[in-house]
C-alpha cells in the first residue's frame, strides 16, 4: 500500500470513534431540544442552536486531524501512550456531557463533567504540542469552545 494512502486510512481510522460520539452525541442532543432545552433560561451570549452542529463539525474534525498528526510523529511510545490516554479519556467525557446534559437534565453534572473535560483537554494539547506543535495548535479552538460552553452550562445551571 502507498505511503499516502496508508496515511488516509490511518486519518479515517482516527476519526471513527470520533465520529461515533459524534454520532451519538447528536442522537441524544436531537431528542431533548424541543421542548425541553427550548424551555430553559439561557444566557445572553447563547448562540442559535444551529451554530452548534457545524462548531462541533469541525471540531471534531480537528481534532482527529490532531490525534493523526501525532500518531504520524516518531516521539517515544511512553510520551505518545500518555497522549493517546489523555485523548480517548476526554473524548469519553465529551461523550458523557450530552447524556448528563441532554438526556438526563443534570445540569450541575453536565458541569462539573465540562470542567474535566477543560482540564482532558488542556493536557491532551499540551502533550500533542510536545509531539508536534501542530497537534498542540490543532486543540486550542476545542479548548475554547469547551471553556465557552462551560460558561453558558454555568448560566443555564444559575438560571434554572
Amino acid at each position: 500500500m502507498k505511503q499516502s494512502k496508508k496515511h488516509a486510512v490511518a486519518l479515517l481510522l482516527w476519526y471513527l470513534p470520533i465520529a461515533l460520539v459524534q454520532l451519538i452525541s447528536g442522537i441524544v442532543t436531537k431528542d431533548e431540544i424541543n421542548p425541553w432545552y427550548q424551555t430553559l433560561q439561557k444566557a445572553s451570549w447563547n448562540p442559535p442552536a444551529w451554530v452548534f452542529g457545524p462548531t462541533w463539525t469541525l471540531l471534531y474534525f480537528m481534532m482527529a486531524f490532531a490525534a493523526w498528526v501525532t500518531y504520524l510523529s516518531k516521539t517515544s511510545q511512553k510520551i505518545r501512550s500518555i497522549a493517546y490516554t489523555l485523548f480517548f479519556s476526554q473524548l469519553i467525557v465529551n461523550g458523557l456531557w450530552s447524556f448528563l446534559f441532554f438526556k438526563f437534565h443534570m445540569i450541575g453534572w453536565a458541569l462539573i463533567d465540562l470542567g474535566l473535560l477543560t482540564v482532558l483537554v488542556t493536557l491532551t494539547g499540551f502533550y500533542f504540542y510536545r509531539i508536534r506543535p501542530l497537534a498542540g495548535l490543532l486543540l486550542l479552538p476545542y479548548l475554547l469552545w469547551s471553556l465557552y460552553a462551560f460558561s453558558l452550562n454555568a448560566a443555564i445551571w444559575w438560571l434554572n
